[in-house]
C-alpha cells in the first residue's frame, strides 16, 4: 500500500513538472514572439524605405544613360526670336498696313500699321512669299514683306519658324512596297526640311513572278506627284528622287524599270536635301504597268 502511494506521488510530481516546463516554455517563446515584433516591423520598414526610395533614385540617375539622344539639326533660324538690333518695318506705300495673326493672308489682321508709324522686327520667315514676324501689342504679328519696308539696321535679321509649316514625324528606317505582277500600288508620305523628316527608303517589291516566261518578267512606271503646305514651291523644286544610288529626278518625273524573277526588289530614295529653308510637303508614288524600259541616265546609275 505504502509503495503504492509513493509511485502515485512520484507520478504527481513528474506531471506537474512537466506542466511547468511546458509553461515555462509556452512563456519564453511568447515573449520572443512579443520581442520580435518590433524588430520584425523595423526590418520591413527599412525594405520599404530601399525598394521606394533607394532604388528609385538609382532608377532614376540610370535612365538618361540607356537613352541616347538624337543630335538636334541645326538651322539658322529660330523659334522664339531675339530683338533684332534698331530693325523696323513701315509701311511701303501711303496706305495702312496690316498686321495677320499668321503669316498668310487667309488669317484675319488685328491691327494696322500706318504711314510713318514702325514696328519692331524679330525676324523673316524663310518660306515664299516671305513675312516679317513683329512686335504689335505685347503680341507677335505677322507683316507681309510686299506690304512692308524694312528701316535700321536690318542686315543681321534673324530666319524664324513659319508656324503654318508642320514639321514630317520621323518614320521607319524602310518601307516596303508589294505590288502584284500584274497591278500597281500608291504611296503615300510627307517631308520636311531643315527638321523633322527628310527622306524615305522605298523598297518595290514586284511579287508572284513565275521563273518562266511570260509571267517572268514586267516593266513598272513610276512616278512621284507632289503637293506643298503653303503657297512657297522651295520643297517641290528641291525634292529629289530616284534609284537609292542616284536620285536625281524630281516631282512630277516618271521612270520606268524592269523586274524580273529572281531580281524583282528596287530601292528607291525620296529626299528633301537639308537646307535652312523650311518646308513641308506631302508626296506620293504612283506605281504602274509600263511600256518601255528606263531612262539611259537611270539605267548607267544602277
Amino acid at each position: 500500500m505504502l509503495k503504492s502511494m509513493v509511485k502515485t506521488h512520484n507520478k504527481n510530481s513528474y506531471s506537474e513538472k512537466v506542466m511547468i516546463m511546458k509553461n515555462t516554455c509556452s512563456l519564453h517563446w511568447s515573449t520572443i514572439v512579443l520581442l520580435s515584433l518590433p524588430l520584425a516591423l523595423i526590418m520591413t520598414t527599412a525594405l520599404l524605405y530601399f525598394l521606394v526610395f533607394v532604388l528609385r533614385i538609382d532608377a532614376a540617375s540610370a535612365a538618361p544613360a540607356s537613352a541616347t539622344p538624337l543630335a538636334p539639326v541645326q538651322t539658322n533660324w529660330i523659334d522664339q526670336p531675339m530683338r533684332a538690333l534698331n530693325c523696323g518695318v513701315t509701311p511701303t506705300d501711303s496706305a495702312e498696313t496690316l498686321v495677320r495673326s499668321a503669316p498668310a493672308e487667309r488669317f484675319a489682321p488685328f491691327g494696322t500699321l500706318s504711314e510713318g508709324a514702325s514696328l519692331m522686327v524679330l525676324g523673316q520667315t524663310t518660306t515664299q512669299p516671305v513675312w516679317y514676324a513683329v512686335g504689335y501689342a505685347e503680341r507677335r504679328g505677322w507683316v507681309a514683306a510686299t506690304a512692308g519696308r524694312l528701316v535700321g539696321e536690318c542686315a543681321a535679321l534673324p530666319n524664324v519658324r513659319n508656324p503654318l509649316i508642320p514639321d514630317a514625324p520621323m518614320d521607319i528606317a524602310a518601307f516596303v512596297i508589294e505590288v502584284d505582277r500584274d497591278g500597281g500600288a500608291v504611296f503615300r508620305e510627307a517631308l520636311s526640311t531643315p527638321t523633322g523628316d527628310g527622306e524615305d527608303l522605298v523598297w518595290v517589291r514586284l511579287i508572284n513572278l513565275y521563273s518562266q516566261p511570260p509571267d517572268n518578267f514586267r516593266v513598272l512606271t513610276m512616278t512621284v506627284r507632289c503637293r506643298n503646305a503653303t503657297d512657297d514651291s522651295g520643297g517641290i523644286d528641291a525634292l529629289r528622287w530616284g534609284l537609292a544610288n542616284n536620285p536625281t529626278l524630281g516631282c512630277g518625273d516618271s521612270f520606268t524599270f524592269p523586274f524580273i524573277h529572281g531580281d524583282s526588289d528596287r530601292p528607291l530614295l525620296i529626299r528633301l536635301p537639308s537646307s535652312n529653308h523650311q518646308a513641308y510637303l506631302e508626296y506620293e508614288l504612283v506605281i504602274q504597268q509600263g511600256d518601255t524600259i528606263a531612262a539611259p541616265a537611270l539605267q548607267s546609275g544602277a
